[in-house]
C-alpha cells in the first residue's frame, strides 16, 4: 500500500514536471517556428526586393507619340479655323468692293466710251486748256462752280474749233459725276464705303446745284476723263497740271508746268498728289479692288475698308518702299518728279486706270 501510494505520489509529482517539460518543449518550439518564419519572411522579402531590383526598367514615354492623336485633332481645328477666317474676310472685300461699283456712277465701258468719242481732245490740248483756265481763275482756284468751269471750256475749244477741230462728246457723264458729287456730298471719298448715293439711271442733270463750289483741281481732273492718248501722255498731263495748281496757289511760277528758269524739271507736292487721287477715286478713275484697304484689325476677322486717297498715296509709298528713310524724303518732302510720280500713279497702292495689271506692274 504505502508502496503502492508512494509510486501514486510520484506520479503525481512528476506529471506537473512532465507538463512543465512539455510546456517548455512547445515553447522552445513555438519560438523556432516564429524564427523560422521571420526569416522565411526576411528572406522572401529579401528575394521580393533582389526581384523588383533586377527588373529591367520601363522605356521614357514619348510625349509626341503619346499625344498624337491631340495634335491631330489640334492641326485639324487650326486648319479649319483658318479656312474660316479666310472665307469671312474674302467675303467682306467681295462686299465692300461691290459696294463700291454700285456707287461707282461711270462703269468702265463708259470711261472708255467718252475718251474714244473724244479722238481729237488729245493731252496737248488739255495741257493748253490747264493753263488757260488757270490763268483765267487765278484769283481763285479752289472756290469755283460748275457753270464757271463749263463755260470756260466751251469758249475755249470754241476759239481752237478750227486749229484743231475740236467738239466735246459725252458731255453728260462729265455731268453725272459732278451730280453725284453734290448730292453725296463726296461721301465716296470716306473710309468705309457703306453710303448711299443716287440711281445712275434715273439721273436729271436739270436737277444738278451748280452754285455748289469746287476746287479747279478737281475739274481739271474730271476733265481729264476725255483725254484719249496712252496713259503715259496722261500722265505726263497730271504731273503738269499738279505744278501748274501749287504754283497757282502758292503764287508763283510761271504756271506752264515744264521746267524751271534754269532747266530744272518742277515737282509735284505730295499733299497735292493725295487731293488727286482722292479726286480720281471721284471721277472713277482707280479700279475698286484697289481701294479696299486693311483697317489694321485682325482678330477676329480681318478688317477692310474703302481708302481714302491719303491713305492710297501711302500704301504707293510703302510698296515702292519710300515710306521711310533719306531716300523717301528725298523724293516726297521736296516734291515729286514726273518719273517718281509715274511710279506711284502706276503701282499698286494706286493703279491709275488699271495700270498695274499692265507690263511689269501686273498682279503676280
Amino acid at each position: 500500500m504505502l508502496r503502492h501510494g508512494l509510486s501514486n505520489t510520484n506520479a503525481k509529482i512528476a506529471q506537473p514536471q512532465f507538463a512543465a517539460f512539455s510546456y517548455l518543449n512547445f515553447s522552445t518550439t513555438s519560438s523556432s517556428s516564429k524564427s523560422s518564419s521571420s526569416s522565411n519572411s526576411s528572406s522572401n522579402s529579401n528575394s521580393s526586393s533582389n526581384s523588383s531590383s533586377s527588373k529591367p526598367p520601363e522605356d521614357d514615354k514619348n510625349l509626341f507619340l503619346d499625344n498624337l492623336g491631340s495634335i491631330f485633332l489640334a492641326l485639324v481645328a487650326s486648319l479649319i479655323v483658318f479656312i474660316y477666317r479666310s472665307t469671312v474676310s474674302n467675303g467682306r472685300i467681295d462686299k465692300l468692293r461691290t459696294e463700291i461699283e454700285d456707287t461707282s456712277v461711270l462703269d468702265p465701258m463708259e470711261v472708255n466710251e467718252i475718251r474714244f468719242a473724244n479722238t481729237d481732245f488729245t493731252a496737248d490740248i488739255y495741257n493748253e486748256i490747264v493753263i488757260t483756265l488757270y490763268k483765267q481763275f487765278a484769283s481763285n482756284t479752289t472756290e469755283l462752280n460748275y457753270e464757271e468751269f463749263v463755260p470756260a471750256v466751251m469758249t475755249f475749244l470754241e476759239g481752237n474749233k478750227l486749229k484743231h477741230g475740236l467738239t466735246m462728246q459725252y458731255g453728260h457723264l462729265l455731268d453725272r459725276v459732278v451730280y453725284n458729287l453734290m448730292e453725296t456730298k463726296n461721301k465716296q471719298n470716306e473710309s468705309g464705303g457703306g453710303f448711299s448715293t443716287v440711281d445712275r439711271s434715273t439721273v436729271d442733270v436739270s436737277s444738278v446745284d451748280y452754285e455748289k463750289p469746287q476746287s479747279l483741281l478737281f475739274f481739271m481732273v474730271l476733265l481729264s476723263l476725255c483725254i484719249n492718248s496712252t496713259p503715259a501722255e496722261r500722265l505726263d498731263s497730271l504731273h503738269k497740271l499738279l505744278v501748274v495748281d501749287a504754283e497757282a496757289n502758292n503764287g508763283n511760277g510761271n504756271g506752264n508746268g515744264g521746267r524751271n528758269g534754269d532747266g530744272d524739271e518742277k515737282k509735284a507736292p505730295l499733299e497735292t498728289i493725295k487731293k488727286l487721287v482722292t479726286h480720281l477715286q471721284t471721277t472713277c478713275q482707280l479700279p475698286p479692288e484697289i481701294q479696299v484697304i486693311e483697317t489694321g484689325v485682325r482678330y477676329p476677322f480681318v478688317e477692310h475698308k474703302r481708302a481714302t486717297g491719303g491713305e492710297l498715296v501711302g500704301e504707293a509709298l510703302e510698296g515702292l518702299g519710300w515710306k521711310e528713310g533719306d531716300d523717301a524724303k528725298v523724293r516726297t518732302d521736296y516734291g515729286v518728279t514726273l518719273g517718281d510720280f509715274v511710279k506711284m500713279l502706276k503701282s499698286r497702292g494706286i493703279c491709275y486706270c488699271g495700270e498695274c495689271y499692265s507690263g511689269k506692274n501686273s498682279r503676280k
